[in-house]
């Protein structure tokens, strides 16, 4: 290394010095006119000055600061009579190009063939300049910078630039772009472009702009949204979607409004607020309504369709209130909005609306809770809507008023009493989606307010059993009541009746009925109350066998026995009014005296109606475990083998025939590593049945010899796994890894299928019947079929029943560098979408859609 004609400065500049480094590093003022800051440099081969022509010249990794502006390159002059100073690329041994310059300045970096920069007009000339400017590349062919005194802007730098084209494409040629003769750039602002067209491939292209704004700002800023698709339609025609307007509001919150609108009246719009704050909560609200005008296909009748949801989320951070808790999440929408607005096969079959939002508020060091709740269900299919607000309950967790704390001595039997305490109230609204916030709607709002207390003691009887006495109490208020009478009126249908020639006739009169029941509301303040007392007793046994080899290591067999007597009055009697009666007339014309509860059309019904009840309840539980031993990594793991397995049923002592319940049986169970579970049912009587099919007082083991007789059976069998965890479950899995496997089993590992089968048993006569009620298979997930093609499957399934796939869903997509190729496909509504569009970006308006939407495909979903 050398350097010649002056003497390096022993001062170390920190950003361009390192001692160890082996680099030529020093400062050199520029000439007496010109400005009064030093330029710092560094190189690492070799640095001279040449006298004569007042040049100096740096090789090698060479670089040199300015104020903030710093260049690099593999050869820099810098000229101290002009201020000027000139960055190229230099040959290595081999004779190739190597160092193109680089200019820094700020937080912008321009990389070129040629860079030239003079210090004291501030002005500088890039040669094959390129660019990024947030997620834009820019190439220039030649590029002009002009310094600016404004210190706020993000670059102290407007740069002017010739023949220069704007890409999110990253390749050095780029795959496309809009390339214009003339353009302006302010970084980290804006960027003008004069009469433009696009260029793909290198090849330009008719589509021309007669200029353009590109803003190039890190923040958010207010701009026009481009629409996604310009498409056609043969029923609603031309159209443009997802065009609208994007409005950041400030640094927590932003929004965006979108519509779309087609030639022949059909349009839609949207808008969407997004919030977000650090550590405290953060959410979403979508509305949209759209309006699709269709000519009936019988007919020349214009229909036209109205839709509307509201989509809301709140998540509130876990450590955002140590007492507080607010957020949830709201669906709701009319008219089957997702059905007709979009064609995948989740919107399109899943028919199931809930929604959920709360606010909890915990009282420090009180055992109590309060809860305001908004929740929503709704059926598309039926276009049924449940709403429920406001929904208050407060809640008193159990507490024990007689325990004595800090006091010594044995625990006392009064000490393990405990008490709980609950207040709720309810207002509900149930109605069609299409009536939403109609004066109907609110009209079907019923309200109620329940309180219940409670109070139990759990005592240990001969060491292993417990022994729990417990009494409820409930109480419930409604503002309205239900009043039934009985309309008399003849429902008379005459017949005229002629004979073979017609030549006579008589007229026949059926009386089809005598009238009608009719309910009405009784407003007021009303109420009732219940209470019950029970005895309960429970224990646990345990039954374990260890096996010191082979796969099973271990049965762990637990069982729960429990029995227990309850008591509840009867509700029905008359001093009470809690029940009503109407006369009725029959159908063969009589008087019948039909009773009716007043209160069981309300939001927590009525009262038990059958009377009192003296029951002796028993249940039986088991869980079954087993211990297994893996030869793969010699561990020992637990398998649940029966989660529960319950076996129920009661004797009520005050009625007068038929006193023991059907016996129910049921349980879980899951196999293979948990991806299949079994759910099956059970119910058995101990009574025989006449030939109508109706229970009668006589004992199956009696009349049979069996002391059950079996009623009917359910099981369902449901499996959920990936490809992938399949094969690794198979004993040649691991084989099959240290070889690299089959090709075609990796395409297909993520893929995801689920399967359920549901049997039912039935008596049918002297035989019993097995029945499969429902039985499908479905498949989703990605195959990767090269590195840029991808077999995308939404859905595919198919219905063992019905004999027929249900809604298949899939397409391809195609990985194109900077442009996406993708293909959708819904046979059964005849729907699909084919685009070719640049990736997400500043210029993803760029795409060429075409789509088949559902009123041209339309099959009847």
């Amino acid at each position: 290394m050398t350097c010649t004609g002056i003497n390096a400065f022993a001062q170390t500049i920190d950003t361009l010095s390192d001692q160890d480094s082996g680099q030529l590093y020093g400062e050199i003022a520029l000439s007496a006119d010109g400005p009064d800051d030093v330029i710092h440099y560094l190189s690492r081969d070799s640095a001279f000055f040449e006298n004569k022509t007042r040049i100096f010249y740096l090789f090698g990794a060479a670089q040199i600061k300015y104020q903030e502006l710093v260049l690099e390159a593999d050869f820099i002059s810098i000229d101290l009579n002009q201020n000027v100073a000139t960055a190229l690329a230099y040959p290595n041994e081999d004779g190739e190009m190597e160092g193109f310059p680089v200019f820094k300045e700020g937080n912008q970096t321009y990389f070129a063939e040629e860079i030239r920069y003079n210090f004291l007009t501030r002005k500088g000339r890039v040669d094959g300049a390129f660019t990024r400017q947030g997620d834009l590349n820019i190439h220039g062919e030649r590029t002009k910078f002009i310094g600016t005194e404004d210190s706020e802007e993000a670059s102290n730098f407007v740069v002017y630039q010739r023949n220069a084209i704007f890409t999110t494409c990253d390749h050095p040629e780029p795959h496309f772009g809009i390339r214009s003769s003339k353009q302006k750039v302010i970084p980290g602002k804006l960027a003008v472009i004069g009469p433009s067209n696009l260029e793909i491939a290198g090849v330009p292209t008719p589509l021309w702009l007669p200029f353009g704004f590109f803003p190039l700002v890190q923040s958010k800023r207010a701009g026009v949204i481009f629409p996604n698709d310009f498409e056609y339609s043969p029923r609603w025609g031309y159209g443009l979607r997802d065009v609208g307007y994007y409005l950041p509001i400030n640094d927590y919150l932003d929004a965006e409004i979108l519509g779309s609108i087609y030639m022949r009246g059909s349009w839609s719009l949207g808008s969407n607020v997004r919030y977000n704050r650090r550590y405290k909560y953060n959410g979403s609200l979508n509305l949209s309504y759209s309006v699709f005008k269709e000519e009936a296909r019988e007919s020349t009748d214009i229909e036209t369709n109205r839709s509307f949801r509201i989509s809301l989320r709140h998540n509130q951070a876990q450590n955002a209130h140590p007492t507080r808790t607010f957020g949830g999440s709201i669906n709701i929408e009319t008219n089957q909005f997702r059905s007709l607005n979009y064609n995948d096969y989740d919107n399109v079959f899943n028919n199931q609306l809930s929604s959920n939002f709360s606010f909890t508020q915990l009282f420090p060091d009180k055992p109590y809770r309060l809860t305001a709740t908004f929740s929503h269900n709704q059926n598309t299919q039926t276009r049924r809507m449940d709403i429920t607000f406001p929904s208050l309950n407060f809640q008193m967790n159990q507490i024990f008023p007689f325990k004595r704390h800090g006091q010594p001595g044995p625990e006392q039997w009064y000490e393990k009493i405990s008490f709980r305490y609950n207040a709720s109230y309810q207002n509900r609204f149930s109605s069609p989606d299409s009536l939403f916030m109609s004066p109907e709607f609110f009209e079907s709002s019923k309200m109620g307010l329940r309180q219940s207390a409670s109070s139990n003691a759990v005592f240990r009887v001969a060491r292993y059993f417990n022994f729990t006495p417990s009494i409820d109490y409930s109480e419930v208020w409604y503002v309205n009541s239900l009043e039934r009478e009985f309309r008399e009126e003849l429902d008379i249908r005459t017949d005229t009746i002629f004979n073979a020639d017609s030549t006579e006739f008589f007229i026949e009169r059926d009386t089809l009925g005598y009238g009608e029941l009719v309910d009405r509301d009784r407003r007021g303040f009303t109420s009732y109350r219940t209470i019950r007392g029970a005895l309960n007793l429970n224990t646990q046994i345990f039954g374990t066998a260890r096996f010191s080899k082979g796969f099973l290591r271990g049965i762990r067999h637990v069982v729960k026995p429990n029995i227990g007597l309850s008591y509840s009055p009867d509700y029905t009697r008359e001093s009470l009014g809690y029940f009503e009666q109407v006369e009725v007339i029959n159908a063969k014309g009589g008087r019948d005296t039909v009773s009716y509860s007043r209160f069981q059309n309300e939001i927590f019904g009525g009262p038990p109606s059958g009377g009192s009840q003296m029951l002796m309840n028993y249940s039986i539980g088991n869980t079954l475990q087993a211990k297994t031993f893996s030869r793969r990594d010699s561990t020992v793991n637990d398998i649940d083998l029966i989660s529960n397995f319950n076996i129920s049923g009661n004797y009520d002592f005050n009625r007068d025939s038929l006193n023991w319940s059907m016996v129910r049986m049921g349980g879980t169970a899951r196999m293979l590593n948990g991806l299949t579970t079994l759910s099956l049912g059970l119910m058995y009587d101990f009574y025989d049945i006449n030939e109508e099919g109706r229970r009668v007082d006589k004992f199956y083991l009696k009349e049979e010899g069996k002391p059950l007789r079996f009623v009917n059976a359910n099981l369902r069998i449901s499996t959920s796994m990936t490809i992938g965890r399949l094969i690794g479950m198979l004993p040649f899995s691991e084989e099959k890894g240290s070889t690299g496997g089959s090709s075609v089993l990796d395409l297909i590992k993520n893929l995801s299928i689920n399967h359920r089968i549901e049997f039912s048993l039935h008596p049918r006569g002297v035989e019993e019947r097995l029945e499969v009620r429902s039985h499908f298979i479905s498949l989703r997930g990605q195959v990767p079929l090269s590195e840029n093609w991808n077999l995308n499957i939404t859905n595919i399934d198919y219905n063992f029943i019905q004999n027929r796939m249900t809604y298949p869903d899939f397409g391809i997509s195609r990985d194109l560098h900077c442009w996406t190729m993708q293909l959708s496909w819904q046979p059964r509504r005849g729907t699909y979408q084919f685009t070719i569009g640049v990736k997400p970006g500043t210029l993803d308006f760029l795409n060429v859609p075409y789509r088949k939407s559902r009123v041209d495909g339309f099959t009847g979903f």
